[in-house]
């Protein structure tokens, strides 16, 4: 599923960067710990500098290209793609250089997300019959899934310590925000309201976690 903006505390930067750029085509972006915003543009990911300026594309991506998410080092952009397929997940260089595929899924994988550590990876994907989600490392090794159930299961997002991972869920009838460990046991719903709680970002240390909702008729955060 995509996200318009999958990290609540950089919709600032995102809007400013939307702004800066002028491209009413521009659907998500996000800060990398580099200063720059990767976002998803005309005909593939683009890179701008907070101010504007140094707007390029990156080479390699195509218009299929979307959810791009910075490592935490700045230097690697995970992203769901095509390529002429169905949606995997793949990882490329901030200059286009050693783009590799990670998930090789005759369905949908995507809106990937990194752990503190950049050695693992969290998506989601439908190659089960339903939205569920999966952990892979970041060289395409150790992929496993970690939830099973019949409902939704997506948005996934690792704890700044890697330990856990929260995550939207319709198991219960409607959509809810849940957490589990990083090996898919205690999985624990957070919220209960009968409006949608849905795409969880954890604060910084780690004792919070924003998410969206409409419990009170419209969506707020």
């Amino acid at each position: 599923m995509k996200r318009p903006f999958r990290k609540v505390f950089v919709v600032v930067a995102a809007l400013l960067s939307l702004l800066v750029v002028g491209d009413a085509s521009s659907k998500s972006s996000f800060v990398g710990a580099n200063g720059r915003v990767v976002y998803e543009g005309p005909n593939g990911l683009w890179l701008v500098n907070a101010n504007g300026s140094g707007r390029v594309q990156i080479p390699g991506t195509t218009a299929d290209a979307h959810t791009p998410a910075w490592s935490p080092d700045g230097t690697r952009i995970a992203y769901q793609g095509t390529h002429g397929g169905d949606y995997d997940i793949y990882v490329i260089n901030g200059d286009g250089s050693g783009q590799q595929e990670l998930t090789f899924s005759r369905a949908f994988d995507g809106d990937p997300m990194w752990s503190a550590d950049g050695k693992r990876l969290t998506f989601e994907s439908t190659r089960n019959g339903n939205s569920d989600v999966f952990v892979i490392g970041a060289d395409g090794s150790n992929e496993g899934r970690l939830t099973d159930n019949r409902a939704f299961d997506g948005d996934p997002t690792f704890s700044p310590d890697g330990s856990r991972i929260a995550f939207t869920s319709e198991r219960d009838g409607n959509k809810e925000v849940y957490v589990m460990n990083s090996d898919g046991t205690a999985q624990t719903r957070l919220t209960n309201s009968a409006g949608i709680d849905a795409d969880p970002a954890w604060a910084p240390d780690g004792s919070k976690i924003a998410f969206e909702s409409e419990r009170n008729g419209n969506l707020e955060i």
